[in-house]
């Protein structure tokens, strides 16, 4: 009896998989092929869309623990800004710690975020296995609290302890979308964690580990503005405000070279400030010491055709170190220095778009922090550094007075003092100019001078500016840059860096300079009192909240007392502005409730307070009569006969179509690509384009014009609203010669942006670009032609 009972459980397991994969034919389940979001990609690969068979529904537990691999694509959202390229390199400051450790990484939410899944669907089930509404059925038993996969789907689904499939939340390691579809293969962002995550092929979030150009710390966030220390390649990397790995740049005392290791024990040339430098073994580049033949001074810039050393010593125009200094630039000696560290090649013509040394697999913890934080940077050597080992006797010859006679005065842009010593960083020839560290005369600059704590203005000839402007700037008779005071006979007021104000009031309030930046003794709004209130009038008019209101007086010149007061006698509705600003968010930007509520109350966006927010999405649906919409339009949302917002269906007497956000749909396929909408929104019985696969095929055939690849034209296809099985019949019956696709595009980059062959190389095979196989690229840059 037991044996028969185990053979008809099988039977009936046997039958629900086959009701998943064969009932929903019609499309009337939420996730049958025919319902898949327009936005909702499959994987593909070289235009074949993959598809998983299994059809067993795994356990939470039987997920793997560790991170896939094997590196997965580039970001599809946060695509990179082109690297800017190196500003001038400032006086030496003080940059933060390599890799200093983090605090305790932030957890993923073990319970689900509140309202993260829908409400359960009531009705009763009709179908013995399948999909209901938000909620799953087994043997018209609802699934709570498991995994299933949804083979039509082709996706894993949570169901909660409700039986409603988990949106927009975490469950351990695995990361439900918005159409309750687990992540894989692709980049999120959880605003509750304020970061950007990567989950890997098999679902789960990667971490310590590299995804392209970006870093995933152990929490799985990604890193920026941040360094990391990488042990597998045994070096520090700075990741960028954008996440990107930073490299042939400065950042704070430390250089990052062309594959974003930082550079430590070696030579570097900077093309930007043409200089060597070295970068010692903590990483910060040497100064006010020797390196062998060589000499770094004070910026870190390698010594040419100078003095150094307090003097004792003379470089040639190699930077290599000279027993006597030669009436002309000694000329360069054949052999490189025989200390460490020999003067390095310059930058390679090719660099190398990832670094090189980078495994195809990196081992699974490869962002371990150093035990022991480099030092900082600033900070000067315990140990003075040493001469050359190989200059013996003559490692501290003296000068040879015979060629440098003592003498003061100014030899050049040079001023020698009385003890024929070279004149640095102070005021010279009875305090009229000044020189720099290289004891250089400064013109046409700006120096801050921290004995007499201000900015100088040194002109052309070398003189310090007096009783002048010099742009928005004013110089005092001292040469001191005004600050806070009026200036040139009373008719111009400076403020606290020093700048011209214009069209504000000044000196607390007291007085209004016009936009030229001169005093009105009598301005046209009145009193300064009057004058506010009529300024917070005006912002009131646009919706202002109290506090954008308040900050805004601020800016304009009010000082404190006067804003409050405009504030105090200003008659404002701010529950009314928010709800104006929400129609206009609805209106122009398309907002979902929680998005426009969020930017209510953001302390960057409108500044509203919560209670004034909660008004706003409460009337936000009202008609302007206050009462609620039913069967109508707002903008581009219809609201059903119940008051609720219509999302994935057919409204307005089956004209219209909305999409999963509620929105009309345009220009599309749409309901599983069945139907087409025009411009206009309206369905169309018959368009122009024919059935979807002939429409599809027509689509990609324009994209061929335009020289797309075979991925570039498939992704386009689905953004149209073509669903995948469409898409993939019209690249199948695309007859289009991608090489010749990639060579037409490394052409247009070579004729209009004038890029060199590896960096058309790159954005061909980019994947945040134009997306062509290694092979179509490599075919477009032989072609190519020099």
């Amino acid at each position: 009896m037991k044996k028969s009972k185990k053979i008809l459980v099988t039977s009936l397991a046997t039958a629900t998989l086959g009701l998943i994969s064969f009932a929903d034919t019609t499309g009337d389940f939420p996730f049958s092929a025919q319902h898949v979001s327009a936005q909702e990609k499959d994987a593909s690969k070289n235009g074949k869309v993959v598809k998983e068979n299994t059809t067993s529904a795994p356990n939470q537990a039987e997920k793997p623990k560790t991170p896939a691999q094997n590196p997965a694509e580039k970001p599809k959202t946060p695509a990179p800004k082109p690297e800017p390229k190196p500003a001038p390199k400032p006086a030496p400051k003080p940059a933060p710690k390599p890799a200093e450790k983090p605090k305790t990484p932030a957890q993923k939410p073990a319970e689900k975020p509140k309202n993260t899944s829908p409400k359960e669907d009531k009705s009763k089930s009709t179908a013995q296995s399948g999909w209901v509404g938000s909620s799953y059925y087994e043997n018209g038993t609802k699934v709570t609290n498991k995994w299933i996969f949804d083979k039509k789907a082709n996706s894993y689904f949570y169901l909660n302890a409700s039986g409603n499939y988990v949106q927009n939340a975490w469950e351990g390691n695995y990361y439900l979308k918005s159409d309750g579809k687990m992540a894989k293969n692709e980049w999120i962002y959880d605003k509750n964690y304020g970061s950007y995550y990567y989950l890997t092929g098999e679902g789960s979030y990667a971490r310590n580990t590299w995804v392209g150009n970006y870093y995933l710390k152990s929490n799985g966030k990604r890193a920026k503005n941040e360094w990391i220390y990488d042990k597998n390649y045994g070096s520090y990397y700075y990741l960028t405000g954008e996440g990107n790995y930073a490299r042939n740049t400065w950042v704070g005392n430390y250089y990052l070279k062309s594959d974003g290791k930082m550079a430590k024990a070696e030579w570097i040339y900077d093309k930007n400030y043409g200089s060597y430098y070295y970068l010692t073994a903590e990483g910060s580049y040497a100064r006010n010491k020797w390196v062998g033949n060589y000499y770094l001074k004070s910026d870190g810039k390698m010594a040419k055709n100078e003095w150094v050393d307090g003097g004792r010593y003379y470089v040639g125009d190699d930077g290599v170190w000279q027993p006597k200094p030669a009436p002309k630039p000694a000329p360069k000696p054949a052999e490189k220095p025989k200390t460490p560290a020999p003067k390095p090649a310059e930058k390679p013509k090719t660099p190398a778009p990832k670094p090189a040394e980078k495994p195809k697999t990196p081992a699974p913890k490869p962002a371990e922090k150093p035990k022991t934080p480099a030092p900082k940077p600033a900070e000067k050597p315990k140990t003075p550094a040493q001469k050359p080992t190989e200059k013996a006797k003559e490692t501290t010859p003296k000068q040879d007075k015979s060629q440098s006679k003592v003498q003061s005065g100014w030899v050049g842009n040079y001023y020698l003092k009385s003890d024929g010593k070279r004149a640095k960083n102070e005021w010279v020839d009875g305090g009229r100019y000044y020189v720099d560290s290289d004891g250089k005369k400064v013109k046409s600059d700006w120096i801050y001078d921290k004995n007499y704590g201000s900015y100088y203005y040194l002109t052309a000839e070398g003189s310090y500016a007096r009783n002048k402007w010099v742009g928005n700037y004013y110089l005092k008779s001292d040469g001191k840059v005004a600050k806070n005071e009026w200036v040139d006979g009373g008719r111009y007021y400076v403020n606290s860096e020093g700048k011209m104000v214009r069209g504000k009031w000044v000196d607390g309030g007291r007085y209004y300079v016009g936009n030229d930046g001169v005093r009105q003794p009598k301005p046209a709004a009145g009193n300064p009192y009057s004058a506010a209130l009529k300024t917070a009038q005006d912002y009131n008019r646009i919706h202002l909240s109290k506090k954008r209101i308040y900050e805004m007086l601020i800016y304009e010149g009010f000082n404190s007392d006067t804003a409050q007061y405009a504030i105090n006698h200003l008659q404002a509705d701010y529950k009314a502005n928010a709800l104006a600003q929400a129609r206009e968010y609805r209106k122009n930007a398309n907002l979902s409730k929680t998005e426009i509520y969020e930017r209510l109350t953001s302390p960057y966006f409108r500044k509203f307070t919560k209670e004034e927010a909660d008004y706003a999405i409460q009337k936000l649906d009202l008609t302007p009569e206050g009462s609620i919409a039913r069967n109508k339009w707002v903008g581009d949302y219809y609201y059903k006969s119940d008051g609720k917002l219509a999302k994935n269906e057919w409204v307005d007497g089956g004209r219209y179509y909305v999409n999963s956000e509620g929105k009309m749909v345009r220009g599309k396929w749409v309901d599983g690509g069945r139907y087409y909408v025009g411009n206009d929104g309206v369905r169309q019985p018959k368009p122009a384009a024919g059935n979807p696969y002939s429409a599809a095929l027509k689509t990609a055939q324009d994209y061929n014009r335009i020289h797309l690849s075979k991925k570039r034209i498939y992704e386009m296809l689905i953004y149209e609203g073509f669903n995948s099985d469409t898409a993939q019949y019209a690249i199948n019956h695309l007859q289009a010669d991608y090489k010749a696709n990639a060579l037409a595009q490394a052409r247009e980059y070579r004729k209009n942006a004038n890029l060199s062959k590896t960096e058309i190389y790159e954005r061909l095979t980019s994947p945040y670009f134009r997306k062509f196989t290694k092979e179509e690229a490599n075919y477009a840059i032989q072609h190519l032609g020099d």
